[in-house]
């Protein structure tokens, strides 16, 4: 079979249905296989995790693999430096562009450098979590102490994953793996480097070269006042552990609907339930509030769905405005069910105001 006619589904042995994991699985089940560090010495299996590599870096991207499968939605040939190789890059400057020319035509070790740098300065993955919380304790805020599962700087290695260095077999050295598939060349970073290039000749005992140890974190978060479900914390260093770095740790706050309030902005609504006398003739209740229980003076002659507001005992503004305020809406209830004295008395009220009994 020619260059141009590899099939990337079939380098890795699987069917243009199959899916994400599937692909993942069937590559790292060949890349243990085929793996330079298992087969010293022989250039055909070299040459396969190349194929390999190459060719799962195409199909677990979802972009990639879709102008992959549908040849007619890649840019046509432009003019300029690209025409020179006979094909325009579909996924732009960071798969082609001057690398790939650098590579090409002569100047691979700017390339090379450039790969190097990247993988140099590759931090850590972030992490994101949920954090579910109350709705007082948004509306005040708190703190949480979360664990995290981590990757962590290897204390054997200092995070170097070992000592001294030699030149990537797959990639040569150049830090870049490249394939060809009908007129189209595929220019991706080595995943045995990760771009650099090198691999370690010494690798660490205790993490396998890789720089990094798992371990449970505990983690405080603090919780702001006034947060609400559109906030994203984020914790500086605290993801995953990198050779170029910490990654993040990201919180996505989740709160849940409390019964008694509802949140409108920085204001804090909620109702009461008078009796027609209370209304009537006024009263002072004790009210529930997210700061404890209050007591509200209610004038006499209360309308239903009046509000009443309660200031500063709303939300927090995150941007350190003032307070929003609670407001409290007026609901009259109406008995459907009257006593005998409660008629007796309904009915004398009517007289009183120039109504007739029923």
């Amino acid at each position: 079979m020619s260059e141009a006619q590899k099939d990337f589904y079939k380098i890795l042995g699987v069917s243009k249905s199959a899916t994400p994991a599937e692909i993942k699985k069937s590559y790292r089940k060949l890349a243990v296989k085929y793996h330079p560090d298992k087969n010293q010495g022989d250039d055909t299996a070299a040459e396969k995790f190349k194929e390999i590599a190459a060719a799962y870096d195409i199909l677990s991207d979802p972009q990639k693999k879709e102008e992959y499968d549908n040849p007619s939605h890649r840019s046509p040939p432009g003019p300029g430096p690209a025409q020179q190789g006979g094909f325009r890059s579909p996924f732009g400057p960071d798969i082609f562009g001057s690398d790939l020319f650098e590579h090409f035509f002569g100047r691979g070790s700017h390339a090379h450098a450039r790969a190097q740098n990247v993988a140099a300065n590759s931090r850590g993955a972030n992490i994101v979590v949920n954090l579910h919380i109350s709705f007082p304790e948004a509306v005040k805020g708190t703190t949480k102490n979360i664990r995290i599962e981590r990757n962590t700087q290897c204390e054997s290695c200092d995070g170097l994953g070992g000592s001294g260095s030699v030149a990537c077999a797959p990639c040569d050295g150049s830090g870049v793996l490249t394939m060809q598939n009908g007129g189209m060349v595929y220019r991706t970073t080595c995943q045995q480097c990760a771009g650099s290039g090198s691999s370690l000749r010494d690798k660490c005992s205790v993490c396998n070269g890789s720089g990094t140890g798992r371990q449970e974190s505990k983690v405080s978060v603090k919780i702001p006042a006034g947060v609400s479900m559109e906030n994203q914390l984020r914790l500086s260093s605290m993801g995953h552990y990198g050779k170029g770095g910490w990654g993040d740790l990201f919180v996505n706050v989740n709160i849940p609907e409390d019964p008694r309030f509802k949140r409108v902005g920085k204001d804090i609504h909620s109702s009461v339930q008078l009796s027609v006398a209370q209304a009537a003739l006024g009263c002072t209740l004790k009210i529930p509030t997210v700061y404890g229980e209050k007591n509200v003076n209610i004038p006499g002659g209360a309308q239903p769905g009046s509000v009443l507001k309660m200031s500063g005992l709303g939300m927090a503004d995150l941007g350190n405005g003032p307070k929003g305020n609670h407001k409290l809406r007026i609901e009259i209830n109406i008995p459907t069910h009257l006593s005998e004295k409660q008629r007796h008395l309904f009915e004398k009220l009517l007289t009183i105001e120039g109504g007739d009994s029923p």
